[in-house]
């Protein structure tokens, strides 16, 4: 007996997206799919899409325009109705017209777009999810010409928004310091497009720029290529694709460039970053064309342009978003949406009060790395961000309206499958959102008290809880201070100032009460333990670790090939504050001109008062850059395109007892690491190149930049970090926290 597929109906006005979905779908034969093409966004042949209708088992909505509307007014009840979210949908009136009731989910094919939409049409965050587009790698994964890599792409011109100008001042820019760059643009002709050509400011916008590009002197670099089906084999020829839009939602032409081991320069438009997760997003002109040229003649090129094409086998592959779908598709139609429980009844839960936001708090994926191995216990993690005026986390973009609704209703966001976030907040929101926040009715109360209610409200009030904190001033913050359960985790020495070495008096005073009080003390390094044990009730050692598959996945293989004239780089990733020896990186970086150092984290200005000359000398050395923060994936992936990494920290009392996260990461991705001497990791000397004064550090680097590649070392270094992931290290931390609540 033939096996019953499930039959989906297909609608929309356009389903280019949509098709080459479909077509690996087909392949699994648990499907059947019609096509209902509509003539336009809300224009349809009637007749035709009841007929359809009444054959079909589950509806997908191409574009949620007009097409979505009219299924989720006319769906049966037996019927599933999945909609797809794109871009333009989200300037039209379609998406709040919607029967949500009828709708089962949303699919966005990024982020960004599903918050926006999400807050503007007030659709139920519990009924959409994020599936990127499909991109087919077989089909792009094809050899590179000669001398792509000074060729640069731009796939599509229209409509304006594309920004074909900005892509012109690149190669002008370009050309000013190597001739060899072109400019490679694959399209139809803007005048090909009725509508748009309509359309006056894009008219004069595309004619202004025809004429700028006539007159230029670099206008024969502009190569135009019409489009087509040939895309794959144009992108043979391509070492770079530029996506300088002004706003995307996916940008299609990226990830297929990606495909083909073309390195990506794209422009700052909002959610780049969260789709294209291993390359920072440029800010404008400038750093646009240095990412080419350092690209280009460094050694970081090609290992670039392999990250490229592995980020889109494991994201957008046909076999990765097939699967998506298929889990989706025959998702039953009464599990789809699980409602949030007001009260969970009694619960084991660990308040958690961060020193940052969550997305940025370094001990992020060590705690999510323990909430997964305590959740077949039962254990909830309440996630409590550091409070502030609700103005200011509007106007920063750290909350939504939507999330301060949420708070409004003591209901905290799920981050994770145990993991919950919410903020303590003092202030009123505007009048738009209603009255003041619950946690903040009773302005004269600590925000102790103001977790309470919350954990009343959400997990009932018999709820036992265990707080963990990481400085001893935070015991302040629980409802009864010392006497609440707790969990002092310390992972630096906060009792000294880490930029002078010198003792705070108070704070060690805190910091012994603080210990003896603690249900339990975890310490990160030997060193540690022993300054403080003493005035510990319980404690352990559980070293610092790494989240090992994100830094994995950008180690590229085999690429030892590069230009003989290529520099060599070296690279830093953490925070650049009164502990990073600015001094020594300035003898170093002006001792190796021909070395490039990258430089990847916030700079702490307002610890650096006193070195602030040191800090603008080293950023003005011509062989220096410096990003700013790197989000997670960024900085795993900018890492492993260097050739050393470094750990150049000042030394004094308060650093010998900091057991580096970033020295994990750097082992999880292979490559050599040079270091100031810290005793906490004196252990690892065998693996770790120990420097003194700055011509230590010197021979060091020209050292190990000589040496063939160290590929024993490097499998060495990795297998090191792979024993010290998260998921394994934190089972001991799992193992303490449930003997505190039993």
């Amino acid at each position: 007996m033939e096996k019953y597929k499930t039959k989906v109906l297909v609608n929309g006005h356009e389903l280019k997206f949509w098709n080459p979905i479909q077509k690996f779908l087909s392949r699994t034969e648990a499907f059947e799919f019609r096509q209902d093409l509509w003539l336009g966004h809300d224009l349809h042949d009637v007749r035709k899409s009841h007929d359809l209708l009444d054959w079909a088992d589950l509806i997908i909505s191409e574009w949620t325009l007009g097409n979505a509307v009219w299924y989720s007014k006319h769906k049966k009840p037996h019927q599933r109705h999945i909609t797809r979210f794109h871009l333009q949908e989200r300037e039209t009136r379609f998406p709040a017209k919607l029967e949500i009731d009828n709708v089962d989910m949303i699919v966005f094919v990024g982020k960004y777009i599903q918050e926006e939409a999400v807050e503007k049409f007030h659709l139920p965050l519990s009924k959409t999810c994020v599936i990127g587009n499909l991109v087919d790698l077989k089909k792009y994964a094809l050899p590179k010409s000669v001398g792509s890599e000074f060729n640069i792409g731009v796939v599509g011109t229209v409509p304006k928004r594309k920004r074909l100008d900005l892509a012109f001042d690149l190669l002008e820019d370009l050309l000013e310091k190597d001739s060899r760059y072109t400019l490679h643009v694959k399209g139809p002709r803007p005048d090909s497009f009725d509508w748009l050509w309509a359309r006056t400011a894009e008219r004069e916008y595309y004619e202004l720029l025809w004429n700028r590009i006539r007159k230029s002197p670099h206008g024969n670099r502009v190569i135009f290529s019409p489009g087509g089906d040939n895309v794959a084999e144009w992108f043979q020829n391509i070492g770079f694709i530029l996506s300088s839009s002004d706003f995307e939602s996916f940008h299609m032409a990226v990830a297929e460039g990606m495909c083909s081991g073309t390195i990506p320069i794209i422009w700052d438009w909002k959610g780049a970053e969260d789709i294209y997760r291993l390359v920072k997003p440029v800010a404008g002109l400038g750093e646009a064309r240095d990412l080419v040229l350092q690209s280009h003649n460094s050694s970081m090129g090609l290992t670039m342009a392999q990250q490229s094409s592995n980020y889109v086998r494991v994201n957008f592959d046909a076999e990765v978003i097939c699967d998506e779908w298929v889990r989706l598709l025959q998702t039953p139609k009464e599990q789809e949406i699980v409602p949030v429980p007001t009260a969970f009844g009694h619960r084991k839960v660990v308040v958690v009060w961060t020193i940052s936001d969550w997305d940025s708090f370094h001990r992020k994926e060590m705690l999510e790395a323990l909430a997964e191995n305590l959740e077949p216990n039962g254990v909830e993690f309440l996630i409590i961000e550091p409070g502030d005026n609700l103005k200011h986390l509007l106007q920063r973009g750290q909350e939504t309206e939507h999330s301060l609704s949420e708070y409004q209703e003591n209901r905290p966001l799920r981050v994770g499958k145990n993991i919950h976030k919410a903020r303590i907040v003092t202030h009123q929101v505007r009048k738009k959102l209603g009255q003041a926040l619950h946690l903040a009715a009773v302005e004269h109360s600590g925000s102790g008290q103001r977790l309470e209610l919350l954990v009343e409200s959400y997990y009932g009030d018999n709820a036992s809880i265990i707080h963990w904190i990481f400085k001893p001033n935070q015991v302040d913050r629980l409802a009864h201070g010392a006497d609440d359960q707790f969990i002092y985790e310390i992972y630096d020495d906060y009792t000294f100032d880490f930029g002078s070495g010198e003792v705070i008096g108070d704070m060690r005073a805190l910091e012994e009460t603080i210990c003896a009080k603690a249900q339990h003390v975890f310490f990160t390094a030997d060193i540690l333990a022993d300054r403080k044990k003493q005035h510990c009730r319980a404690y352990s050692t559980v070293s610092n670790g790494v989240n090992f598959p994100i830094f994995q996945k950008y180690v590229a293989r085999n690429t030892g090939e590069h230009a003989s004239d290529a520099c060599k780089s070296a690279g830093y990733l953490g925070n650049l504050s009164d502990f990073f020896d600015w001094e020594l990186m300035v003898e170093v970086t002006r001792s190796l001109p021909d070395v490039e150092f990258y430089f990847h984290g916030g700079i702490e200005l307002n610890k650096l008062d006193a070195k602030m000359g040191c800090v603008e000398n080293l950023k003005a050395q011509p062989n220096t850059t410096f990003t700013g923060r790197l989000t997670r994936e960024q900085g795993a992936a900018a890492i492993a395109r260097y050739d050393v990494l470094l750990i150049p920290f000042i030394q004094n009392e308060a650093m010998d007892a900091v057991n580096p996260l970033k020295l994990w990461e750097y082992f999880a991705v292979g490559k050599p690491v040079v270091s100031s001497r810290m005793k906490a990791i004196e252990g690892l000397a065998d693996d770790v190149f120990f420097a003194e004064s700055a011509l230590g550090w010197v021979t060091v680097i020209q050292d190990i930049l000589a040496a063939d590649d160290p590929g024993n070392r490097s499998d060495r270094l990795q297998s090191l970090a792979e024993k010290m992931s998260w998921s394994k290290l934190t089972e001991h931390h799992a193992s303490k926290v449930l003997q505190i609540f039993d």
